[in-house]
Parts: C-alpha cells; structure tokens; sequence
C-alpha cells in the first residue's frame, strides 16, 4: 500500500490545520493502513510531550544595571516612590523579573539572546576571530586547553578553539569577537569553542552550548562565513542576525529555536529510518520557531506566542552601538501593548553616565504618579522630548517619538498622541514603526476619542499604505468591526 501522507501533512492534521478534505483522506487511509497509523501514534505522543514542557521564564539576575543606578540617582533626590502605575504597566511583560521596572529604561550592554543549553551567532570578515571576555559577574570559570586546568575568566582573557566557559549559579559573562559576533552567556551553562578558523576571508565558528542558556547577535561583517550551534539534538546554521536557541533541561533535551531577525537553518542531527522521507532541515524566519527532540526531525516553522516573543526580546540589548528599540509583540495584541505604553530599551556598548536630561524626566513623572497630576505628567512628556530635539538621531528619534505618543495616550492627552505619533509618519514614512503609529491613531480615535469616522478613516490609510506589515491584519479586523460584517 502508497504511503501519501509525510509527516509534515500528518503534523498538520493534528494540530488541526488540514482542510476538511484533506482531514477525511488522512482519516480513511490511517483505518486501513498499519504503517501510516503508527506514524500518526508517534506524532500524536510527540505531541502530548512537547505541550507538557514547562516554559522558561527570564533568568532571575536578568541584567538591569542601568535600572539599578537610576534608581540610587533618584533616592538622592529625596523621592519615595519610583516606579508605580505607568512605569508597571509598561513593563508588565516583564512581571518574573526580581527587580522594579521604569517607564524608560537604558540598558549597558554585552548583553545577549536567549538560548537555553544551545545557542550561537556569527558574523563576517575577521579582523579577529576568537573571542575575548568582555565581562564577567559572579562565578564563572574558563578552562584553558593549552595549560589543560581551570582559570578565573578574566577581563580580555582570550577563547581559543577547545576552551570551555562554565558559568555557575550566579555568573554570567559576556564573549565577543571585535565588532564581529557578540554573546552572553548565563547562569548555570556550559558552553565549549569547537571551531575558530580562518580561510581567507571566511571564518567558520562552531560553538557547543553543552547546557544552560546563550544569548547571541550575529553582525553583518560575518557575511560569507559560517557560525553553527550545536546542541544533543540539533545543529542550528545562522544565516541572519538574531535567534535564540533553548535545550530544556528534561530528559527529552528539545531544542528550541527563535528567530527574532534574519533566517536560521535548524536539522535534526539524527533521525530513525521511520522519518527518512521527513525534511532534515528547515528554514527559521524572522518571528518564527520551531523544535526538535532528538531523533526526530525539525517541527515546521511556527509564528512566536507573543510570550516566545517577549522572552526574545532580550536579543536587543546587544549591541556595539547605541539602540533604542520599543519592546513589543508581533502578534494581534501589538498595537495595544504599545499604547500601555510599551517599555523602551536603550542600550550601548558601555555604562555611561545617567543623561541628567532623562534624570529629570523620570523624577517628574514619579511626581506625577505620585500626586496623580496630569500637567506634570505633562511636563514629564515634555521633558522627553527634549532628548529627541536637544539629542536628534535619525536611528532612535521615531522610537523617542513614538514613546511619547504612548505616553501621552495613556494620560488621556489624547490630541497630543495623536501629533507626535503624525510626525512619526511624516518625518520618517520609510520607518517600520509608521505603519504601528498609523494604527496606533486608529485606535485612539476608536478608544480614546470615539471618533468612528476618524478610526476608519485611519485604519483605511493601514491597509492602503502599508499591505505588508505587521498592523495591516488588525486594521482589517477593527474595519470589519466598524463596517458592521
């Protein structure tokens, strides 16, 4: 008897995304045919275990240094209260994380994705190819091959091919290669270099995370050379800029990988005969997963839980340069995660010194909160604005920008939202955060100032002027709303 059915098509029919038809042929071939019922009894028990999986929650001394001397410059100041009402919500994503959020938050990096037991990155033309210790906090120990013993990872200490970090409960160290690939290691991993060469212009880096977790940035000076991560179940190829790979700690060892940017190519490193006709490597996009358990092969690509997606996020606070990036989903519910508003991440090389200017922005909205006064909350928006005209970058200023639309938003200054979220559009139309600010005022004018007219009228310019992005589904969907269907 014909086996039509792959495990790809069996896979969807019971995540029950086959068409009606295709679900009725699967069912009568299944009752007939012993082979294709076995593989279907397999999958169906993969299934079973991959959804008994705990989730990982962000590491407990998740890094928040900046946070920590914010914090002490404002007690100087004599204020109580720090971080209340807006500063919660907005980060209310991150409720696991021991430590209390701000409305802004600048984070001074080498801090790195998350990859639990199994994750790695790359980038192009060497100037150098090993790595060297960035930084290093709490236990963390480095074995050197070439003196065959155990050392303190020290400050610019050099990663040679055979070396392995090992970080303890309460360590965590950052790696980097000179501008060419970045990562940080957390607590409780073990992570071995198996390959640092050089051909030409072209490197190859292999790294074996043996277990913990990993976060990596891969920069573009590593096109043309190859960077893998290997795990007990998979090998993970990286071919574009951002992913992070999870080896979960149970018996089973999944492997997991997110792709935040770019492309990954995910294989499984061993599979029965059972699965010979199975894909042995799939493509990881931007925004996607997958999984694997050893000795079976890769799940086909999945879009991210908006969960998966904020664990991802931490990807963006590395970085050899400034960064401002608003942390939100990709999912249904992005649209309102910004207007909370959605926490800020601003992130560079080294610890600066606080900008007195976003000092006094965050004492005046503690005051704000505080005295639940809506022209200091004002005033705060105000002061904000002033990075974005007394520090203008075209790298960061829509992100500046489209925080204080939010912000305004959630203080009820609904017309000022509005203009600052119009000038995103005007003053940077080739921005991807126009089309979340064109959407975002939709929504304004829907919740805020229940202007329907307005609301379409908003909405309508989402799917006109931007088909393609992220927004363009939820404008639809609040369109069909209004219309009535």
């Amino acid at each position: 008897m014909k086996h039509p059915f792959g495990v790809n098509i069996l896979s969807q029919y019971i995540d029950k995304r086959s068409a009606k038809k295709e679900a009725e042929r699967i069912e009568t071939h299944v009752a007939l045919c012993q082979s294709c019922k076995r593989d279907l009894v397999i999958l169906e028990n993969l299934v079973k275990a991959l959804n008994s999986v705990k989730d990982v929650g962000p590491a407990p001394n998740f890094d928040f240094r900046f946070n920590k001397r914010l914090d002490e410059a404002i007690k100087k100041r004599k204020e109580e209260k720090i971080y209340e009402s807006i500063a919660r919500r907005a980060l209310e994503s991150f409720d696991r994380i021991q430590i209390k959020p701000a409305p802004v938050l600048l984070k001074t990096v080498a801090a790195l994705v998350i990859v639990f037991a199994v994750s790695v990155a790359c980038f192009g033309q060497f100037s150098v190819v090993s790595p060297e210790v960035i930084s290093a906090e709490g236990k963390v120990a480095l074995f050197d091959k070439s003196q065959g013993k155990w050392v303190d990872a020290k400050l610019a200490s050099r990663i040679d091919k055979g070396d392995i970090i090992k970080t303890y409960s309460s360590g965590e160290i950052d790696v980097g290669a000179s501008k060419i690939y970045a990562m940080r290691i957390k607590e409780n991993s073990e992570v071995e270099a198996i390959s640092l060469t050089r051909r030409g212009i072209k490197g190859r880096v292999f790294f074996n995370l043996k277990s913990g977790r990993m976060l990596v940035d891969i920069g573009k000076k590593f096109k043309g050379s190859e960077f893998r991560v290997l795990t007990p179940a998979a090998e993970a190829k990286a071919l574009g800029t951002k992913f992070m790979v999870d080896t979960s700690e149970d018996d089973s060892r999944k492997t997991w990988v997110g792709v935040a940017e770019g492309e990954v190519e995910v294989k499984s490193t061993s599979m029965p005969d059972i699965y010979a006709m199975a894909k042995e490597a799939v493509i990881v996009k931007a925004g996607q997963k997958t999984e694997i358990i050893p000795g079976m092969p890769p799940l086909m690509p999945q879009k991210l839980l908006d969960e998966e997606w904020r664990k991802i996020q931490e990807l963006y606070q590395i970085g050899s340069k400034m960064q401002v990036v608003l942390l939100i989903s990709m999912g249904d519910s992005r649209v309102r995660e910004f207007l909370r508003p959605c926490p800020l991440y601003i992130s560079q090389e080294l610890p600066r010194t606080i900008p007195a200017i976003l000092e006094d922005a965050v004492v005046i909205i503690n005051e704000a909160i505080e005295k639940k006064d809506k022209q200091k909350h004002l005033e705060a928006a105000n002061k904000l604005k002033e990075i974005v005209e007394k520090y203008p970058d075209p790298r960061y200023n829509a992100q500046f920008l489209m925080f204080i639309g939010a912000y305004y938003n959630d203080i009820g200054s609904y017309e000022n939202a509005i203009d600052t979220l119009e000038k995103v559009i005007e003053q940077y139309p080739h921005s991807s955060l126009a089309s979340l600010a064109q959407c975002a005022i939709g929504s304004i004018y829907e919740e805020g100032l229940n202007n329907k007219d307005k609301a379409i009228e908003a909405y309508q310019k989402v799917v006109q002027n931007y088909p393609n992005s992220p927004e363009v589904q939820i404008a639809k969907s609040a369109l069909d709303i209004k219309k009535g269907r």
